[in-house]
């Protein structure tokens, strides 16, 4: 009994939906997050954002990441489970190949970031069909397996990275206005540096342009705070110059397009897109990027 008030109260906590909705969702589900998540989406309740990173609990702390694309079509799994020697397995890897072949088949899933499989709202006999698969592997690897996190793309071209150990993926959903062999040949190489990049540095937002006013004038703030304090005898152009500077910084740090590219540190990406734009005599857009990580 006491486990279900928890589950409720941290149901509640992950979507601001009532205690009366948390609790018939909860049952319904037969306890299990996920599924009453999805209940409560299905009644058309408002959801809070933060619900599409469901805690799986701290006993699958071990895992992988999988992926399978084509040019326009990109799938990427995170697979977590309890033990090293469980991720590590034949048996995983056949449970992971089952599962990407067969929701890269499914056409009818919208592109985004999933939080969770339930979070897809499949049609009831596919869910149905990766349940059991899951139930299957479960019971061969004697622990939990659980799936938290799913990108799906299918629109544009798509160019993805898998780190060799298996535990961090990028995909990069990018425009380009030529359909001429050597350019998409040439470009190719550029998006996987550019999908390596995100791996070793994820960042936070495309471009500057993306940021939230709010977050930019807190931080703002925030370092103009910590300067007054060690520079309270500096003049207030100096002060200002510093804060631009920390302000420059950060936003390099966090913004895709600012960031030092990975094999050339004495260019920005942004440049570095540009450079191969004039070469290849076109228009490279990146329109998105998704970064997926154990």
């Amino acid at each position: 009994m006491n486990k279900f008030i928890d589950k409720v109260k941290t149901l509640r906590k992950l979507t601001h939906a009532s205690l009366f909705d948390c609790k018939e969702s909860l049952q319904l589900s037969k306890g299990n997050i996920n599924k009453a998540i999805y209940l409560l989406r299905i009644k058309g309740k408002n959801i809070k954002s933060e619900s599409k990173s469901v805690n799986i609990g701290d006993d699958l702390l071990k895992g992988l990441v999988v992926s399978k694309n084509s040019r326009e079509k990109c799938i990427l799994l995170k697979i977590v489970c309890e033990t090293d020697f469980a991720a590590k397995s034949l048996s995983m890897y056949h449970f992971s190949k089952k599962v990407k072949n067969f929701l890269f088949t499914l056409n009818y899933i919208k592109d985004g970031n999933y939080g969770s499989l339930y979070d897809l709202q499949l049609h009831a006999e596919d869910l149905k069909y990766i349940e059991d698969i899951m139930h299957e592997y479960r019971y061969i690897l004697k622990e939990k397996i659980s799936i938290c996190q799913i990108i799906f793309i299918q629109k544009l071209a798509v160019y993805t990275y898998m780190h060799h150990n298996e535990l961090s993926g990028s995909a990069i959903q990018t425009k380009v206005l030529s359909s001429k062999k050597q350019t998409i040949k040439h470009l190719k190489y550029l998006v996987n540096d550019l999908a390596m990049q995100v791996v070793a540095f994820p960042p936070e937002i495309l471009k500057r342009e993306c940021l939230n006013i709010d977050n930019l004038y807190s931080q703002r703030k925030i370092y103009y705070l910590k300067h007054k304090n060690t520079l309270r005898d500096k003049p207030l152009n100096i002060l200002e110059k510093i804060i631009s500077s920390s302000i420059n910084k950060y936003l390099e740090s966090i913004c895709f397009m600012s960031q030092k590219f990975i094999k050339c540190d004495t260019n920005i990406i942004k440049k570095n897109v540009i450079f191969i734009e004039k070469i290849l005599q076109t228009q490279i857009i990146i329109k998105k990027i998704y970064n997926i990580k154990l």
